[in-house]
């Protein structure tokens, strides 16, 4: 293999398109099939496009399963599930990935602070005498809402979050806390767990973190800071070891002991509650789907950070699937680009293919990763052999716009040529043979057959995905790939 004579998104030097023809000008991924062209683009931001039977009368749900995506390209290739097992997942994320670990952060209502539990419960009492009230007092910071929590009980009262500490690893409890009100009694401030057998009493009165137990040495860090107009933003990193314990606020005095309200006395403004891993905090305000602390299930999490756009994306479990019986394409140039997260760390996996792709399997082409030998790959097959282009170096996870040109039906002019962000990492002078790509072939996304039986399929988060019946070439593709990574939160 080796590279020709081609700048970042360019062409082969001297030429300027392939099919003597120059493409259209276009902007962006929309621009693409301005002149009628072949192929598809599936773009997992657009809701309308999102559902979760194969027949798209039902709106796919964050984090539910999706059995449809339809095309947006107006070629009408519309990729569905075989099976309600092969379904992959709809998720949404902020640019950092995954942040607050707090089951619906945002709800701490009376109706949602409950003995069942919807995220929150009451705590060592019985009782509806617990209140919770969303105020319109303004947030310290940002936007949100702020919720009042007081109540009247002569027992030890307090909240509990279902959610449980990471074992093992860095992870940051923060909140916004301000007392109002006077009272002889008045409450101080709260009593936060930091872990097993470790307990933070936090005064808001006095300015003071107290650490109390026998495992206070899981605390990394802890700070309370006087952010104006009687608030506080209190932030303790902490690694627990052992043993996990549930998030607990409990109410305390100024002897720093368990305070009960009464309805004469002080309530407490609790605003954006959130536990992060690493030890460094966001403002990641509110959580929709919540999947159980450390499972893979949490790649899913539906959470969005102020000042971050959101990104969305279809979650395949290495053997999820969705298919088409034709994917439209049928001239002999192709551009196959696809913004995807990578999470497989071995094994083989397709992430959109043409065919199956297999030796001299006519007319096919996937972009895929090969995690066993750290690689991704751009693999075109024809009616008498087939070009595997690679670019190796990759550690799962990792985020990238992987893309593939080629004219199968020159191959003397337009090589097969991989890109990686926008960048050529392989090309190869070879003629596959065929003359044009069958429309009538399938099209796979997350495996290269629509049961995925014996084969692998893709393990992560895909953003976009282009297929074009055109050689795409200098600033269009360039144009094209750049809004590919700003879906997946990379600036190319």
């Amino acid at each position: 293999m080796f590279g020709l004579g081609v700048n970042r998104l360019g062409v082969p030097s001297g030429k300027s398109n392939p099919a003597g023809t120059p493409p259209p000008v276009f902007s962006g991924l929309a621009g693409l099939f301005a002149s009628d062209e072949t192929g598809f683009w599936y773009d997992p931001s657009d809701a309308s496009t999102v559902f979760s039977d194969t027949s798209g009368t039902t709106a796919a749900t964050l984090g539910g399963v999706v059995g449809r995506i339809e095309d947006k390209s107006g070629n009408g290739v519309h990729l569905t599930a075989g099976a309600d097992n092969l379904r992959p997942s709809w998720g949404r994320s902020p640019e950092s990935g995954a942040r607050n670990f707090l089951e619906n952060s945002n709800k701490l209502t009376t109706s949602d602070i409950s003995d069942s539990g919807d995220g929150w419960v009451r705590s060592q009492f019985t009782g509806t005498n617990l209140t919770g009230t969303a105020t319109s007092d303004d947030p310290p910071v940002g936007t949100g809402t702020v919720h009042k929590v007081a109540c009247s009980s002569t027992s030890v009262i307090g909240i509990q979050q279902t959610q449980n500490y990471f074992v093992d690893e860095n992870q940051v409890l923060s909140v916004y806390l301000k007392l109002t009100g006077e009272g002889s009694n008045e409450c101080k401030g709260l009593l936060v767990t930091a872990g097993l057998n470790c307990q933070a009493f936090v005064r808001l009165d006095t300015e003071t973190i107290t650490l109390s137990g026998s495992s206070t040495s899981n605390v990394v860090s802890s700070s309370l800071t006087d952010v104006g107009d009687g608030w506080y933003r209190f932030v303790m990193c902490i690694n627990q070891s052992g043993g996990t314990q549930p998030i607990l606020f409990y109410f305390i005095d100024s002897s720093s002991t368990y305070y009960t309200f009464y309805s004469s006395t002080p309530s407490i403004l609790i605003y954006r509650p959130q536990l992060e891993k690493g030890t460094s905090v966001t403002y990641a305000q509110e959580t929709g789907l919540v999947a159980s602390v450390g499972s893979a299930n949490t790649a899913i999490l539906d959470a969005t950070e102020e000042g971050e756009d959101d990104k969305y994306f279809l979650y395949f479990d290495s053997t999820d699937v969705l298919s088409n019986s034709g994917h439209s394409i049928d001239t002999a140039a192709l551009t196959l680009s696809a913004a995807v997260e990578s999470h497989s760390d071995s094994g083989n996996y397709y992430i959109v293919a043409l065919d199956t792709p297999t030796s001299s399997a006519a007319q096919s082409a996937s972009l895929a990763v090969g995690m066993t030998s750290e690689e991704v790959r751009f693999r075109v097959d024809g009616s008498s052999d087939s070009a595997i282009l690679t670019d190796t170096g990759y550690e799962a996870p990792f985020t990238k716009v992987l893309t593939g040109l080629h004219d199968i039906s020159d191959p003397a002019f337009s090589a097969p040529s991989l890109y990686v962000n926008g960048s050529q990492v392989d090309s190869e002078m070879l003629d596959v043979g065929g003359t044009t790509y069958s429309a009538s072939d399938p099209i796979y996304l997350g495996s290269s057959h629509s049961s995925a039986t014996g084969l692998t399929a893709f393990k992560g988060r895909v953003y976009q995905v282009v297929g074009r019946g055109a050689w795409t070439s200098g600033s269009d593709l360039n144009s094209a790939i750049t809004e590919m990574g700003d879906s997946a939160g990379l600036s190319l």
